[in-house]
C-alpha cells in the first residue's frame, strides 16, 4: 500500500477521534513499522493523546484542526527523511501532539510525542 495512503488515513482519524479507522493499517500493512512502542502500544498511546491533547481534558484543542508538516525536532539524531506532522488549533500558538513519521520507499516509520 502507498505511504501517502496510510499517513492520510493516520492524519484522518486523528482529526475525527476515530483511531480505529486506523487499525487496520497500522496492523495489517507491512510496510508500517513503529519505533518507539510495539504496534499496540503505540495504538493505546494514540487514544491516550487524542483524549488528553485534542479532543478531551484540559489541553484540549479549541476550534478547527490544522496540519502542518515541520522538520522533526529530531532531525539531527534521526536524519532529514523523518518530518513531524504537528497538529494545531486555532487558539493556541503551541501545537497540541505531533506524529512523526519517516517515508521509505518501502515502509514508513511513525513515533508519537505529546508536545
Amino acid at each position: 500500500m502507498k505511504n501517502q495512503k496510510i499517513i492520510q488515513k493516520l492524519l484522518d482519524a486523528c482529526i475525527t477521534n476515530k483511531p480505529s479507522k486506523f487499525l487496520p493499517y497500522l496492523y495489517f500493512c507491512r510496510n508500517v513499522e513503529i519505533k518507539s512502542f510495539s504496534k499496540w502500544g503505540y495504538y493505546r498511546y494514540l487514544i491516550y493523546l487524542l483524549n488528553t491533547q485534542l479532543h478531551g481534558g484540559e489541553h484540549k484543542a479549541v476550534g478547527k484542526i490544522s496540519i502542518v508538516v515541520e522538520p522533526s525536532p529530531l532531525e539531527k539524531l534521526r536524519g532529514p527523511a523523518e518530518k513531524a506532522y504537528c497538529f494545531y488549533d486555532e487558539v493556541h500558538t503551541h501545537m497540541r501532539m505531533y506524529i512523526l513519521i519517516e517515508e521509505q520507499p518501502n515502509k514508513i516509520i511513525l513515533d508519537l510525542f505529546p508536545f
